[in-house]
Formats: structure tokens, C-alpha cells, sequence
């Protein structure tokens, strides 16, 4: 068998620099999908009592204690914020940790943008907005986190939501968990064929690529609704089975509102 001998300027060896700045972009946004996606994709169910609740009950009772929290005095805000340490203390350490977090994020920014007030005389309230967005935020956090996509949707027809409106609540937390995914393929394939010096340019290629992407499933989710002959109506298969849990919850509500009205 005949050898062939290679060129000398085949053999050698030629050092590529992949640039570190293109490198730490695609690096960092691919850490930061990787986990918004572990995010979505947490599901767990540890048991805990907000996960027992039947989200036709959790739903109503979280928009009413946010409506409370908005219009109840400091003493109302103080008695509600010991009322929820106590309820997070009984949880999980997951869903402690991601309530607790989303909560103070969400207050830090507020106390934030609030900090202007100051010099037009209105610092006496900072700190009690500040504590109503917490409350409003974590009581949001537990529903979201203790309840799927599927158990919102029936929530929201149970309570009589207009189909339209569920519809389009369905299809947006579908597709954010799809279009997240894509975008980490995009970024993915973006980083296996980086070569050479950093450019931002290729953000705005995913950019295109992902809105060409998007319309494409929109044109496939609506041939399969015709396919399928759906009307835009949502059906529910079984009649809701409410629980103890359900009744402790209505029982923590109706103790809500009447703190409300002897606090007022």
C-alpha cells in the first residue's frame, strides 16, 4: 500500500484564537437559558399543602389577598408579612428559597426606583409600597410555583375566564418555554462554528432566525387547529374534587379579610 507523506505546511501546527470576548457572550447566555430552562422544567412536587390546593380555589384566593395587600393600612401589611414568614417557614426549602428570592428581587428594585421620592417629601411611604410588592410578589410566587400550565387553564375556565383569553394565556407559556429551548440551540450552533475574532453581529442573525422560527410554529399551531377542528373552546373532561386543603385555604382568606376590615 502506497504511503502518502503530508506537505510540511499541512503539518504545522496553527494556533486559533476564538476571541474571548464572543466566547464569554455565548458562554453567559448559554449558562443563563441552560437555567431559565431547568426553571420552566421544575415541576416538582414535594406534597407540600399550597400544592393540594385546587388552583380553581388558589387562583381567586391569590388575586383577592393581592387586592387586600393593595388597599389595606401598615398594620394590615405588618400582620400579612408575619402571616406569610410563618406559611414559608412551613415549606419546602426549594420553594422557600425561590419565593424568598423573587420576593426580595422584586422589593430591592422597587426601594430602588422609590429612592427619588425622597426629595419631594414622600419617604414615609417608600418602605410600605416597598413591603406591598414583597407580599404581592411571593403570595404571585407560590401559585406560580406550586401549580402547572394545565391546572392554571382549568382554573381559569372554572372561573368562568373567556375562552379567548385563556387561549392566548396557554399558547404564551408554551411558546416561551419553546422559543427558550430554540434560543439555546441557536446559541449552541453559534458557539460550535465561532472561529476568530468576537462579533456581536450574531446576535442579530439568532434575532432573525428565532422570529423566522416563531412564525413558522405559528403557521404549523394553526394548521393543527384546523386539523384538529378546534373551535377556541376549552372543555372541562371532570368536575373539580375539592379537598381539606381547599378549605383551609378559605378559611386563611376569609381570616384575611376579616384582619382587613378590623385593621382598616
Amino acid at each position: 500500500m502506497k504511503t502518502v507523506n503530508l506537505p510540511d505546511w499541512l503539518a504545522e501546527d496553527e494556533p486559533c484564537d476564538t476571541g474571548s470576548g464572543k466566547t464569554s457572550f455565548v458562554e453567559k447566555n448559554i449558562t443563563h437559558l441552560v437555567r431559565s430552562l431547568a426553571s420552566l422544567r421544575d415541576q416538582r412536587r414535594t406534597g407540600s399543602l399550597p400544592e393540594k390546593i385546587h388552583p380553581a380555589v388558589k387562583l381567586p384566593a391569590v388575586v383577592l389577598l393581592i387586592l387586600l395587600i393593595s388597599l389595606g393600612t401598615a398594620a394590615y401589611i405588618q400582620v400579612m408579612s408575619v402571616i406569610l414568614l410563618v406559611l414559608l417557614s412551613m415549606m419546602p426549602l426549594w420553594l422557600l428559597k425561590r419565593v424568598l428570592a423573587l420576593g426580595l428581587i422584586s422589593a430591592a428594585f422597587t426601594l430602588l426606583t422609590l429612592i427619588p421620592a425622597l426629595w419631594f417629601g414622600f419617604g414615609g411611604h417608600i418602605f410600605l409600597v416597598t413591603a406591598r410588592v414583597w407580599l404581592s410578589v411571593s403570595f404571585s410566587s407560590l401559585l406560580a410555583l406550586t401549580t402547572s400550565r394545565h391546572g392554571l387553564v382549568r382554573a381559569l375556565k372554572i372561573v368562568h375566564i373567556p375562552d379567548l383569553v385563556i387561549l392566548i394565556f396557554d399558547v404564551t407559556l408554551k411558546y416561551i418555554f419553546i422559543l427558550t429551548e430554540v434560543t439555546l440551540h441557536l446559541f449552541y450552533a453559534l458557539k460550535a462554528r465561532s472561529v476568530g475574532s468576537s462579533g456581536r453581529h450574531a446576535v442579530w442573525g439568532i434575532a432573525g432566525t428565532l422570529f423566522l422560527k416563531s412564525k413558522e410554529m405559528a403557521e404549523e399551531l394553526y394548521g393543527a387547529m384546523v386539523c384538529r377542528g378546534f373551535s377556541g373552546t376549552y372543555r372541562l373532561r371532570e368536575k373539580p374534587a375539592f379537598h381539606l386543603a381547599d378549605g383551609l385555604c378559605a378559611g386563611f382568606i376569609l381570616l384575611s379579610v376579616c384582619l382587613f376590615f378590623i385593621l382598616k
